[in-house]
């Protein structure tokens, strides 16, 4: 029978080894790592809350440049100056997006499925508390950009109530506005799709102010 043999030096050096290593009792498999040992991911609410958060500061912020077609005041509703010297600027938008309802800011055809008569609403990512007129007036755009005419496509949305009870300045505003979004994007974030969009919605802002 062999002995293993167990030389004094070896053993004192294991020892020091030991006595060195700061103690940690056994982790089971399931017991998740120490925060320093692993990198923390955030849940999905809440990269869904910052993502929404994000979007709702860039559309608040006012633009670095006037858009074109929102007023300023000692101008009119249509967007022109008092004296009708052509399209003033402004940022009444900013003014009317704040509210208590909840609003999905991304309709497009791909976050609406239709099934037996019934059309539910996907993809609420960027959903925020806001003015409710805020949803039809993105949906405009997109009803344009399908290839409805601006009038169309209002008399369409009209059947909302939230929409008929929005004012005439609110709604040029929004529509100015969603036009400086797109437009913006399609210039520092350029994306196949942005340019259509942003044909469509510089139609329907051109048709609320009249130009």
């Amino acid at each position: 029978m062999t002995h293993r043999v167990r030389h004094p030096f070896l053993q004192g050096h294991r020892r020091r080894r030991r006595q060195a290593r700061p103690h940690a009792p056994p982790r089971s498999r399931s017991q998740p790592a120490p925060p320093g040992n692993r990198r923390s991911s955030p849940t999905v609410p809440h990269r869904s809350r910052r993502l929404a958060s994000a979007r709702l500061r860039a559309l608040s912020r006012p633009p670095r440049r006037p858009l074109p077609g929102i007023r300023r005041p000692g101008t009119s509703a249509a967007g022109c100056h008092d004296d009708g010297s052509g399209p003033a600027h402004g940022a009444t938008a900013v003014e009317h997006v704040s509210g208590s309802t909840l609003a999905h800011t991304d309709l497009h055809a791909l976050n609406l499925l239709s099934n037996d008569g019934k059309v539910r609403i996907v993809d609420w990512a960027w959903s925020r508390n806001a003015n409710p007129a805020v949803d039809p007036a993105f949906l405009i755009t997109r009803l344009v950009e399908a290839g409805h005419d601006p009038a169309a496509a209002e008399t369409w949305t009209d059947q909302v109530l939230f929409w008929q009870q929005t004012p005439a300045e609110t709604k040029t505003a929004f529509a100015v506005a969603i036009w400086g979004i797109w437009e913006y994007l399609e210039r520092h974030q350029p994306l196949a799709h942005r340019p259509a969009l942003t044909t469509a919605v510089r139609s329907w802002a051109r048709f609320r102010l009249d130009l």
